[in-house]
């Protein structure tokens, strides 16, 4: 956690991406998910973005579309993501 604590203070971003089909398969909720990363993100004291794919979709990992979409969206700086 120091880490992610350090990296956070250096100006890096922290993105977790997540596959969770268990969402659309209705195995788990949404909210659920959502939880538990603002409970991690508040227990490591830092502010974590987070790509859910919920569905067996383009999104899914090993599909690099969402840090496609990250790139795209992170105000042009690309340095530190």
């Amino acid at each position: 956690m120091e880490k992610l604590r350090e990296l956070d203070k250096d100006g890096y971003k922290i993105v977790i991406f997540t596959n969770q089909n268990g969402i659309t398969l209705g195995k788990t909720q949404a909210a659920h998910i959502k939880t538990k990363i603002e409970n991690f993100s508040s227990d490591v004291g830092v502010k974590i973005h987070a790509f859910i794919a919920s569905a067996d979709d383009k999104y899914r990992k090993p599909s690099t579309i969402m840090w496609e979409v990250l790139e795209k969206n992170n105000g042009g700086e690309k340095k530190k993501i």
